[in-house]
């Protein structure tokens, strides 16, 4: 979430609230149902002794800073970015009941015979994620 007035980038942790954080910064972000080009131009004109590189894609809800780095160029550097984390633990258990009790998550299925025990080691050995990798940027910090 990126708010070009505001010069802030939220960075969206899944599971860690984000959908209420997003919803009370929302007054702030001013990128909502206007064109790519337009974005452009707002940063062009905030941050004109920056290039902007022009991206085809939008980025999605849960992207990575370094994902908005890299949309951003070098005006990254402008804005405040931040995050909200969560107890790795309490992370895990929410995943899980999530993908559970969600039959259109698209892990829904693969969830739903394993028990909480065999999902942690599963997460731990096969699809090991950590909230830090959605805060670094392109370099590692």
């Amino acid at each position: 979430m990126i708010s070009y007035k505001k010069k802030f980038v939220f960075v969206h942790i899944y599971k860690v609230a984000g959908t209420s954080v997003r919803s009370a910064l929302s007054p702030y972000v001013d990128n909502r149902n206007i064109s790519q080009k337009a974005i452009n131009r707002i940063v062009r004109s905030l941050t004109s002794r920056h290039p902007f590189p022009y991206s085809e894609q939008p980025l999605h809800d849960h992207a990575k800073a370094k994902e908005y780095e890299a949309f951003l160029g070098d005006a990254f550097r402008d804005f405040y970015s931040f995050a909200f984390v969560r107890n790795p633990y309490d992370w895990q258990i929410s995943l899980y009941e999530y993908a559970r009790q969600t039959p259109h998550h698209h892990q829904h299925e693969q969830y739903q015979n394993m028990k909480f025990d065999e999902y942690i080691h599963w997460r731990c050995s096969e699809e090991y994620t950590l909230q830090k990798d959605y805060k670094s940027d392109q370099g590692g910090t």
